[in-house]
């Protein structure tokens, strides 16, 4: 059945190639495998060939349903875009069919965000080390809390409700990860919040640092 091998590698340090800056993809032996450049504004990653000298569109997290993605002069379809909780943050991740995906923040489902190896390279665990760790689109922290919204679906009016004090800022995503509406939260365990003027859909619930809540106006 063939063989394969188990690879750990991290981005880290910046390098300047022609005028742009890359990170380095470095396996855990210290092995230098590639480099990688983020466009945060255009949500897309590239690769720089070390063999060619020539830099290529690895992953597009801008796509939409619809949208074709060329993968090696092959057309890959965009099928549905959905936002996942993985790896304890809200992901983007873009459906072409049921085994290839882009994952923000984490790659292509079959290579991750390193190609330079040769054959599928799927990815079996995935740990941020750190704040400065690859994400091209908003990426958001969750963390254990125990909170409870009602109604859900809501019509006009939205209530969130802690075991613990609200803090922070509380962030209404639409499912496009675009902020539709910010609220300062108030001092307690409750908060009512009138979404009336949103079009029906979902959206996401984002207490600042302290977890994520799909919701749904009806």
């Amino acid at each position: 059945m063939g063989s394969y091998s188990d690879y750990e590698y991290v981005l880290k340090g910046d390098t300047l190639i022609e005028d742009r800056t890359y990170k380095k993809a470095e396996l855990s032996s210290g092995e230098i495998i590639g480099y990688v450049r983020e466009d945060t504004l255009c949500q897309k990653i590239y690769n720089w060939d070390i063999d060619n000298q020539t830099e290529a569109l690895l992953i597009d997290y801008s796509l939409e349903a619809g949208d074709i993605f060329y993968r090696n002069n092959s057309p890959l379809v965009c099928k549905s875009v959905s936002y996942d909780f993985l790896y304890g943050r809200l992901r983007k991740v873009i459906h072409f069919n049921s085994v290839e995906r882009f994952t923000e923040g984490i790659g292509y489902s079959f290579y991750g965000v390193a190609d330079w190896n040769g054959g599928y390279q799927y990815i079996t665990n995935f740990e941020e080390l750190s704040e400065q760790c690859l994400t091209a689109t908003h990426g958001v922290l969750e963390q254990k809390m125990e909170v409870s919204v009602y109604p859900n679906p809501f019509a006009n009016k939205l209530n969130v409700l802690s075991n613990r004090t609200i803090s922070g800022t509380i962030y209404i995503l639409n499912n496009s990860g675009q902020i539709v509406r910010i609220i300062i939260s108030q001092e307690g365990r409750t908060q009512e919040i009138n979404l009336e003027y949103l079009p029906q859909g979902i959206y996401y619930l984002l207490l600042e640092k302290q977890g994520v809540i799909k919701i749904t106006k009806q």
